[in-house]
């Protein structure tokens, strides 16, 4: 894998994170709606379509409820139901590419130490401003470190990185 792409991965890790697990949750919930959709789509279209006139009916399947039966008897869904199903499939493929991301930055940073990962994290994936890491460095581990001795944590820690990803 190239460098670029490790940044790339590195700088949406949350935002793929955070996009994974909404759509862990939404995709059940459509999912259901379109299994409730799916059992009452002929009782819905049918009320909607059903015309009570005194007029005589031919024999063809021309009346709108006949042309429904047909459709449905053949398998067939509603436009909204199609739609919502499309929807499902987009975001489960959405799911599977965003999920890669998140698997392998997840792999990459349980192979840093401890402060590797802290200064990968806020400085390369949540890029915050170096005065900011150094400060929360030493808050963090008790440690003064300059900007350039976390720069050279940093640049340590993405060459391992980049080691794990070739």
């Amino acid at each position: 894998m190239q460098k670029e792409s490790v940044d790339a991965m590195l700088s949406n890790y949350r935002e793929h994170l955070a996009r994974c697990e909404y759509l862990e949750c939404e995709i059940p919930e459509l999912e259901r709606l379109a299994a409730s959709m799916r059992e009452t789509m002929v009782e819905d279209t049918v009320s909607c379509t059903q015309v009570i006139s005194d007029m005589p009916r031919g024999t063809s399947i021309s009346d709108p409820t006949g042309r429904l039966a047909m459709m449905f008897a053949s398998g067939g869904v509603t436009e909204h139901v199609r739609q919502i199903e499309e929807e499902i499939t987009e975001k489960k493929r959405e799911l599977a590419q965003k999920r890669v991301t998140v698997i392998f930055v997840g792999a990459w940073l349980k192979a840093l130490n401890e402060r590797e990962r802290f200064v990968v994290e806020k400085q390369v994936i949540d890029k915050l401003f170096w005065r900011d890491v150094v400060r929360m460095y030493d808050r963090a581990f008790g440690e003064v470190y300059s900007k350039h001795g976390l720069k050279a944590i940093r640049d340590a820690a993405l060459q391992k990185i980049y080691r794990i990803a070739s």
